[in-house]
């Protein structure tokens, strides 16, 4: 897996669906679309989802750190 850090961008654009968010310890996590609806967190690192949430902006207020990093993640097989 292949990833690029992108400069620290306002967190109302990091949390939207298919982004990437990094924290402080290294975890990484996917921002995504429930199939009931919601949206939630899905742990990399550990394979789990965090908290459903019923909106972004809900998601964003629950999940956010100061330190969180947009990334652009690229998936290559081995």
């Amino acid at each position: 897996m292949k990833i690029n850090f992108k400069n620290k961008i306002e967190t109302k654009e990091m949390y939207q669906v298919g982004n990437v968010i990094k924290q402080d310890d290294g975890s990484l996590y996917l921002v995504a679309e429930g199939i009931n609806g919601g949206y939630m967190l899905v742990d990399l690192r550990e394979n789990m989802v965090l908290e459903m949430y019923g909106t972004l902006e809900d998601l964003r207020l629950g999940e956010e750190e100061p330190s969180d990093l947009l990334t652009n993640v690229e998936i290559n097989e081995i």
